[in-house]
């Protein structure tokens, strides 16, 4: 199978709750990449890739330090969606300062499209707004 091909079947997999076989296909994928792999179009890809498939199976140590991996990656400071990931998975560790950080600057990058497939809490969360205002 092609880098490209693994990736297609594990984009499936990771969209009907198979993450861990998701996981798998993304690392063979990455694997494949000629060296040097970070110079890759599609490193960058693959490795937040695998990290959300590490969310997906609630493994958030591991992808928070995916995603602490790929901060060191040129530009990939700039690029929203690498700050929301780390931004949720900080909110869901109750590291409430990280995440307003991380979701702030995810926000700032991204702007509110940004989180339009996400739970409201974390746009609401960005934004300052506390849940009990509403009241």
């Amino acid at each position: 199978m092609t880098i490209e091909q693994l990736m297609e079947k594990a984009d499936k997999l990771l969209d009907y709750s198979d993450p861990k076989k998701a996981q798998v296909l993304y690392e063979k994928a990455l694997e494949l990449l000629p060296e040097p792999k970070e110079e890759q179009e599609l490193y960058l890809e693959l490795m937040v890739a695998i990290g959300d498939a590490l969310i997906s199976q609630n493994k958030l140590g591991e992808a928070m330090k995916q995603f602490d991996r790929i901060l060191k990656i040129p530009g990939a400071d700039e690029i929203g969606l690498i700050h929301l990931r780390r931004g949720q998975i900080a909110y869901y560790n109750n590291k409430l300062d990280v995440a307003k950080t991380e979701l702030v600057r995810a926000l700032e990058l991204g702007g509110e499209e940004l989180f339009e497939d996400e739970h409201e809490e974390y746009y609401n969360f960005a934004m300052g707004i506390e849940e009990d205002e509403e009241e």
